[in-house]
């Protein structure tokens, strides 16, 4: 399984960015704390620029990837995917309009099983919003959330501390 998270300026909402963030951070520690590869996708933003911007070494190596479904396979993002050798994608992330829309869909287009975490995706236009996720199942994308990927995770471990730990990343609202 992988981990994308799609990162573009952020727009603010106040309690919906609280939650997006702490999600954000919670799947991060629990992808880290099972071993599951996560990569920063940049969404029309070089890399140089990210880490410029908003310190983007939070996550290693980032990637940057254009608005074309068609670079996917070929880009330093879809390489990195690839070399993983995992069949399965969880994408998260901003903007579901389009980065994470293309992401979800270039995905798919690659065979690959396709996990929307939609608690940790941001929409810059949200009366649109239900309508974005809906053509994504559509497209066959799982819905999913970040409480549900970490309890999942967990459930593959055997050793109870490891378990807790990892569940003790879920937030709680």
């Amino acid at each position: 399984m992988l981990f994308i998270e799609t990162a573009l300026e952020s727009a603010s909402d106040g309690i919906a960015d609280e939650a997006y963030f702490l999600n954000m951070a919670a799947i991060k520690r629990a992808a880290t704390l099972v071993g599951v590869p996560v990569h920063r996708a940049l969404y029309s933003v070089t890399a140089a620029v990210a880490v410029e911007n908003d310190g983007a070494a939070i996550i290693d190596a980032p990637h940057a990837f254009s608005p074309s479904l068609v670079n996917w396979r070929d880009s330093p993002l879809g390489v990195a995917i690839a070399d993983t050798k995992r069949p399965c994608i969880i994408i998260a992330g901003f903007w579901l309009e389009e980065a994470v829309t293309f992401s979800v869909l270039s995905a798919l287009g690659e065979g690959l099983d396709t996990y929307a975490m939609f608690d940790v995706i941001r929409t810059l236009d949200a009366p649109t919003t239900s309508l974005a996720q809906q053509r994504l199942i559509l497209a066959g994308a799982v819905p999913t959330a970040s409480g549900q990927v970490i309890r999942e995770w967990a459930a593959h471990i055997s050793e109870p501390a490891e378990r807790h730990a990892i569940l003790d990343t879920i937030i709680t609202t």
